[in-house]
């Protein structure tokens, strides 16, 4: 079974770093799932940051939904007390919990990281 990775808002920050988890997931090298809270942040961020337009942001938050068919998460809100040690903006619990779920990683910002210290403009072409 493929390793399923939750890629927070972070991880799907920097462009080339997006781009090579978007890859992995299109290889069938991981199962990547996000929710629409993590591409909520990233994308503010990226647009306050870099100023790139939301509509830019938009687009390629489609079609990295659509690329991935079944990455986005929802109805998840009713798991987020099993996540309780979790910081509170951080819990979007991935996917239902089961014997059957492969194990289960969540990439993520190490505690006090922020995106203001990106050094390339994540979505610059």
């Amino acid at each position: 079974m493929l390793p399923v990775v939750v890629l927070d808002a972070c991880v799907l920050y920097p462009a080339a770093q997006r781009d090579l988890f978007m890859w992995l997931a299109a290889s069938g090298v991981i199962r990547a799932h996000w929710t629409n809270e993590i591409h909520d942040e990233w994308m503010r961020n990226v647009e306050q940051n870099h100023g790139i337009a939301r509509s830019v942001l938009e687009r390629v938050r489609k079609l990295m939904d659509r690329a991935t068919g079944d990455a986005l998460i929802r109805r998840y809100r009713q798991h987020e007390y099993l996540f309780a040690k979790t910081d509170a903006k951080d819990r979007h619990p991935p996917v239902p919990i089961s014997p059957e779920t492969p194990a289960l990683q969540k990439l993520e910002c190490k505690a006090g990281q922020n995106h203001d210290n990106q050094e390339e403009s994540p979505d610059a072409s």
